[in-house]
């Protein structure tokens, strides 16, 4: 048998904290993400991968749901993962309202429109982190990562 294709000894397989040293954080049940979407399919591909991340996850089919949804919560929402576009209120609006609750609070936006169509309607791919339509869950989950260890502004 050759060195290369030797199997790793305990002491030498990376532990899942080392894998992500968010992990322990988000098991213990303090990462709370709120997703605000009114496609059924993406709320619930984007709430069974984060779930399967360890994160604690809330669901919001619009924007006057999620400020329902929030106000009722105990504890703060760490992270929106929202729509650009959605019926009743506004994803701008409904921001301004969960900054209200939470000023710390970090938001994804989801849009399948391009670059010139999301400028035209007030976003930023240059300042506002985005989550192209579709996704995967890898690229999901890279992205609320990412929004997570950005600082609040």
């Amino acid at each position: 048998m050759s060195g290369s294709s030797r199997l790793a000894t305990p002491s030498e397989v990376p532990t899942a904290t080392e894998l992500d040293p968010d992990r322990e954080f988000r098991v213990a049940g303090r990462t709370t993400v709120l997703i605000v979407e009114d496609d059924g399919r993406i709320r619930a591909m984007a709430r069974r991968v984060l779930s399967g991340q360890a994160y604690r996850v809330l669901e919001a089919v619009n924007g006057a749901d999620a400020i329902r949804i929030a106000t009722k919560q105990g504890a703060p929402i760490d992270l929106v993962l929202t729509d650009v576009e959605m019926p009743t209120i506004g994803a701008r609006a409904m921001l301004g309202r969960l900054t209200q609750l939470n000023a710390a609070i970090r938001v994804v936006f989801m849009s399948g429109y391009s670059d010139a169509e999301l400028l035209a309607r007030g976003f930023d791919k240059g300042y506002d982190l985005f989550l192209p339509k579709p996704f995967s869950g890898s690229d999901l989950v890279a992205t609320v990562g990412q929004a997570l260890r950005m600082s609040s502004v």
